[in-house]
């Protein structure tokens, strides 16, 4: 999958991985948490729900492509996600 979007498509991509027996790959474009603080206020609950989101559920896929280098490594030095390639 593609994110952003992540809210509902990152649960309902892993749900149906899982139960297909299949593997979750994600192509970090940007988190889409920034992408509604644009709309919200940073401070928003909705906000800091959708990082947690991202965080928690993104974890769980099976490997992580990155749009670049710089997206590679918040993922791997900030949100401690395995190397993402």
């Amino acid at each position: 999958m593609q994110t952003p979007p992540a809210i509902p498509t990152l649960l309902t991509a892993l749900i149906a991985a899982r139960l297909r027996s299949a593997r979750l790959v994600i192509d970090w474009h940007n988190f889409g948490y920034t992408m509604l603080a644009l709309r919200l206020p940073p401070t928003s609950l909705f906000i800091r729900f959708a990082r947690w989101y991202e965080r928690v559920l993104g974890k769980q896929a099976d490997t992580h492509l990155c749009v670049s280098n710089a997206m590679r490594m918040e993922l791997a030095q900030h949100w401690k996600f395995p190397t993402p390639w």
